[in-house]
């Protein structure tokens, strides 16, 4: 079964001062049995922005996104059409969505993936959507 990543998560397993940084590498221990893990390309896209801001070292978003985007375990998947314009209407109808976000709730809709590993309670309000924490 495959389960999807969310920025929250990635970052904090990237960055050692992050609140959730421990958290994260134990849910790292335990997912990362079940294949594939999912990245959608704007997960992707925002978690290395997060990182070249709130890191000092600018080598270290390079560095994460290359580690992500090298591990065979995690499926990076772009955004299509369909995806796209159905994380537009979430992302309008839920204030609290930002749009990546919506974008992976788009993403669980029609995929059947509903797990979610994230640290955004924003998720919970998706009955279908089975948040990982």
């Amino acid at each position: 079964m495959s389960i999807l990543l969310d920025t929250t998560f990635l970052v904090a397993f990237a960055v050692k001062e992050d609140q959730y940084h421990s958290r994260a590498r134990s849910i790292a221990l335990e997912v990362s049995q079940k294949s594939p893990l999912v990245v959608l390309d704007c997960i992707f896209f925002e978690f290395v922005t997060l990182l070249r801001k709130r890191v000092s070292n600018p080598h270290v978003a390079s560095q994460e996104g290359n580690a992500l985007l090298g591990d065979n375990r995690i499926v990076v998947v772009s955004t299509n059409q369909r995806l796209f314009v159905d994380s537009w209407k979430l992302f309008q109808k839920y204030s609290q969505l930002s749009l990546a976000d919506a974008a992976l709730v788009a993403y669980a809709q029609f995929s059947g993936v509903h797990s979610i590993v994230s640290f955004d309670k924003d998720f919970d309000i998706f009955e279908f959507v089975q948040r990982i924490c």
